[in-house]
This record gives C-alpha cells, sequence and structure tokens, in this order.
C-alpha cells in the first residue's frame, strides 16, 4: 500500500528526490527554506549572506512544495513516525517490566528460603532480612499495580484488642460519612 509521503504519480524524479532528501528529513521543525538552504549548500553553488545563510526560496521550490503537497505529506510522515517511536517504547516498557518482574520473583524466592534456613547466630539478622524481603515485595506490588489502599503505622505501646477497637470505630466514621 503506498504511503502519503510515497512518489504520487506524476510527480517528477528530481522534486520527489529534493522532498526526500531535504525537506522531509528535517523533521517536525521543517522549512522549505531549510530544506532549500541545504540543498543549496550541498550543490555547491551557494553564496550565502552576512549570516552564513541563504536569502529567500526558488520559486521553483515554492510551486513544486506546492504542487506535490510536501507540506502534508510531511506531516503524515511525522504522524507514522511518532507512532512506530511510541511503539517502539511501549515494547520496550513491557520488556523491562517483564525483566523486573522475573528479577523480583527470583529475589523473592531467594529471601522465602533464607528465611526458612535462618538461623540467629547468622547475619544479617532477622530484621534485616524481612525488610529486604519486605522491599521486595513491595516492588513487585508496584509492578502489578496492587498497592494497598492504605497504610496503617501503629506505634507505641498498643494491644491488639487497642487497634481493634480504634479500626472499628474508623470503619464506623467510614460509614457515617458515606
Amino acid at each position: 500500500m503506498k504511503k502519503a509521503w510515497d512518489r504520487i504519480d506524476g510527480e517528477p524524479q528530481m522534486w520527489f528526490s529534493r522532498f526526500e532528501k531535504f525537506y522531509l528529513v528535517l523533521g517536525t521543525e521543517r522549512s522549505l527554506h531549510a530544506a532549500y538552504q541545504n540543498w543549496r549548500v550541498k550543490k555547491s553553488t551557494v553564496e550565502l549572506n552576512g549570516n552564513g545563510k541563504i536569502d529567500g526560496i526558488s520559486g521553483s521550490w515554492q510551486k513544486a512544495s506546492k504542487n506535490w503537497k510536501w507540506k502534508d505529506r510531511a506531516e503524515v510522515w511525522d504522524a507514522e513516525q511518532r507512532e512506530q517511536r511510541l511503539k517502539e517504547e511501549e515494547e520496550l516498557r513491557l520488556e523491562m517490566r517483564k525483566r523486573r518482574r522475573t528479577l523480583l520473583g527470583g529475589f523473592i524466592a531467594k529471601y522465602a528460603n533464607l528465611l526458612q534456613q535462618f538461623e540467629l547466630r547468622d547475619n544479617p539478622s532477622l530484621s534485616e532480612m524481612t525488610k529486604g524481603l519486605d522491599t521486595a515485595i513491595e516492588q513487585m506490588r508496584k509492578e502489578y499495580d496492587d498497592l494497598p489502599m492504605q497504610r496503617v503505622n501503629v506505634s507505641g505501646n498498643i494491644t491488639f484488642a487497642d487497634f481493634a477497637k480504634i479500626a472499628k470505630d474508623r470503619l464506623e466514621e467510614i460509614k457515617q460519612d458515606e
């Protein structure tokens, strides 16, 4: 299937070549003036003004650009390139996510195995090992968008009965707010 930026029926090869080599490649910030300037510099038949640039654009370039719809074709090209880039980035993101999940799964399995074999005389401490496992599990939950909706930090001297009462009272408050 022919793409919008392909050569149009009847378009002279010379103008298509200039479209492709000097206009299309300039990217989303392209201009006919920049394409014309690059073509002239490449041909080495140019006299630059004091700024190192070419003044004006040839009438034949302006006419060809309009007749062969360079601007419209280039915009379709840009959109296609953008879609392709986004697709490639999404594929890379998914591949990296898969790798992270595999790595985290292995890490969790190693920690679980170490915890089963743990003896108090060993280093690291049980506290350090469980913190490592907690970190790995938290990262895995992030990978699967499975984070807890809310965390409750409890500190100080509190009994389970106290905690249960606080949780029950808070639940009642939430029900009343509905």
